[in-house]
């Protein structure tokens, strides 16, 4: 099935959805991240705790290199917000480009790839899924993600990721860091509202920080 880029129909509102009239199946890896901990929990081996202010953290978690671990994440939610916004504009006002602004121009070559071999033009995809929404959720519906937590990707997690990413796309860059972004993302329309807890990767390559996920990893 084709990609959908946003919870449309269903409650859940994610950049990896996928529309009934095409077939692929996705390959997700599983990867390891610090995990959020409660109180009680913070002496448990590889995690980070996170406190209701997404921007401080307490690292605990000695599997990430001291020159990129991260404590302060104020700037990682200030560019996943500007991301975000970007994404959701664009589908609102029916742009490709403008909705993957955030991503690295390797998934959005695939994207495009993939419209490609659908016969189908890069705006007019964005449009469907704009109508779909408006359908659902009534025309007035707008949408946002609100940052709850982030948590970097240890160094042993980060690796594998860079060499899946690597083969799957068939390009050779070097992941310098990894951060899986928990939100709550909103849908609310005069027909329907809808919230949901999602979860995405932000990564860093050639010192800027991309949305990404991983419906295209073949490896």
């Amino acid at each position: 099935m084709k990609k959908y880029l946003s919870a449309v129909l269903a409650c859940i509102m994610c950049f990896s959805l996928y529309s009934c009239d095409k077939e692929k199946e996705s390959s997700v890896s599983e990867v390891s991240t610090n995990t959020v901990t409660s109180a009680n929990d913070t002496e448990a081996k590889n995690e980070t705790t996170t406190t209701n202010n997404p921007q401080n953290t307490e690292p605990l978690n000695t599997d990430i290199a001291k020159d990129r671990l991260v404590t302060d994440n104020t700037e990682i939610i200030n560019i996943a917000n500007k991301h975000f916004e970007a994404y959701f504009n664009g589908i609102k006002n029916g742009s490709h480009d403008e909705c993957f602004s955030g991503y690295p121009d390797f998934y959005k070559k695939a994207v495009e790839k993939e419209n490609k071999e659908y016969n189908q033009e890069n705006d007019e995809y964005i449009k469907e899924i704009d109508a779909n929404l408006a359908s659902t959720y009534g025309d007035d519906y707008y949408a946002y993600a609100t940052v709850s937590a982030i948590l970097q990707i240890v160094d042993t997690s980060l690796t594998e990721m860079e060499s899946i990413i690597n083969k799957s796309f068939n390009i050779d860059i070097e992941l310098e860091d990894a951060f899986s972004v928990q939100v709550n993302q909103v849908v609310r329309g005069k027909l329907k509202s809808t919230s949901e807890e999602m979860e995405y990767l932000l990564i860093k390559v050639d010192g800027k920080y991309y949305l990404y996920d991983q419906y295209y990893e073949t490896a």
